[in-house]
């Protein structure tokens, strides 16, 4: 017995009592600093300095604010690429939880406050709302359309969300493009620094490639578009022609000298097109119908409003034409030809076969083919196209100002030899 009063004398002595939530009454925020500094910063860097609350649940309780996506704000991770850091304590055997907003590159402290609550999560949300609330003065949300985002966005961040396509690939596509550079725009590796972010996506059991960029700040939709591919490599530069495509719809392209027009997708409308038949290549379906365009740099086909193939004019390296006979009348001289085995027969039906020969002989039919040969990732690739007779000779002389290569005759280069 003598053990247990000890006990409890020991235990009374060291207690301390604890506030109660409702006893404590936090001070005012404080809001100081460079009004200019508050009221422009984009990218935040939490610190928790204590271990009851995690620096990611004040992140996502900042991220669940409605204020915060609409000023244009973002978390970041990196320290050093912050504009303003957020410092959280909480004083020992207290409720309390104080925070500072500090200027990253003077010191200078902008926002201060203290809440009260009795565990992190509860903490996290309640700085998280009382921050935006000596934020708001002077601050406005971001209510710029999408083709105002895309005329004037710098830093764009890319991502691959299939195992098909590396985002590097991606990168270097975009790279490619002269456009990128023309316009000044930066391909960032942290999603933090984006002023708008690119995401790469391929549904299951399909050669869909599809793309979505997104103003992070305000997580509205910019611009979305699929296009059909056999392959990573072979969607890369497809999926960058028509994301600059989109781009270039609200900008205006300037020259680079010596280098290759970049024409935005308004102007496209301008570019004579022709519908041809897809007979083979590209990794797609014989016998789709195409929209061919020839830009100043390279040749463009859809199909239902949708990229399917693009070659850069450069890395074409032979363009071929032939004709093929086709009609009825050759399918019936096969026929009797194998089946009249008797010549008793075959005279007596040779009047016959003659006579409806020559009406079959009246459907017969040239049909123009074009054969485009290109090098890609130092592959050799060929596509082969079914034209109309009438559009068959001005495309191969767009083709010729286009590549800068002349059209052969398939059937004259096989008598020449």
């Amino acid at each position: 017995m003598t053990w247990r009063v000890g006990l409890m004398v020991l235990a009374t002595l060291t207690w301390v009592p604890q506030p109660s939530l409702a006893q404590v009454a936090p001070p005012a925020p404080v809001t100081s600093g460079r009004p200019e500094v508050r009221r422009s910063f984009r990218t935040v860097f939490v610190n928790s300095e204590t271990v009851y609350l995690k620096s990611e649940h004040l992140q996502n309780a900042l991220r669940q604010q409605p204020e915060f996506a609409q000023w244009g704000m973002q978390v970041s991770l990196d320290r050093a690429a912050a504009d303003v850091v957020l410092e959280v304590h909480r004083p020992f055997l207290t409720f309390d939880w104080t925070y500072d907003l500090i200027d990253r590159r003077s010191g200078e402290k902008l926002v201060s406050g203290t809440v009260v609550a009795s565990e992190g999560h509860r903490a996290a949300l309640r700085i998280a709302e009382e921050l935006m609330k000596q934020l708001a003065p002077g601050r406005t949300a971001d209510n710029r359309s999408p083709e105002e985002a895309l005329r004037t966005f710098h830093n764009l961040y890319v991502e691959s969300h299939t195992i098909y396509m590396k985002t590097d690939v991606m990168l270097a596509a975009l790279r490619a493009q002269p456009a990128i550079s023309q316009w000044g725009i930066n391909l960032v590796a942290e999603p933090q620094r984006a002023d708008v972010t690119l995401t790469i996506h391929r549904p299951f059991m399909s050669f869909d490639w599809q793309y979505r960029m997104r103003h992070p700040a305000s997580g509205r939709e910019l611009g979305s578009g699929t296009i059909v591919a056999w392959d990573g490599p072979t969607a890369a530069p497809l999926l960058a022609g028509t994301i600059v495509s989109r781009i270039g719809s609200t900008r205006q392209a300037a020259p680079i000298p010596g280098g290759p027009a970049v024409l935005p997708a308004a102007a496209t409308a301008a570019v004579r097109q022709w519908r041809v038949r897809l007979q083979s290549g590209a990794g797609l379906r014989s016998g789709m119908p195409l929209t061919v365009s020839m830009l100043p740099d390279r040749i463009v086909a859809a199909d239902d409003q949708r990229a399917v193939f693009s070659i850069p004019a450069p890395d074409v390296v032979a363009v071929t034409h032939h004709t093929a006979v086709k009609g009825p009348a050759s399918a019936w001289w096969n026929f009797w030809s194998g089946a009249a085995e008797d010549p008793g027969e075959a005279l007596i039906a040779l009047p016959v076969v003659l006579a409806v020969g020559a009406l079959l002989e009246l459907g017969r039919t040239n049909e123009h083919y074009i054969t485009i040969d290109w090098r890609e990732a130092g592959r050799l690739r060929e596509l082969q196209l079914q034209v109309n007779s009438a559009d068959h000779q001005p495309l191969l002389g767009e083709l010729k100002a286009v590549t800068h290569r002349g059209w052969k005759s398939l059937p004259d280069e096989i008598h020449s030899l």
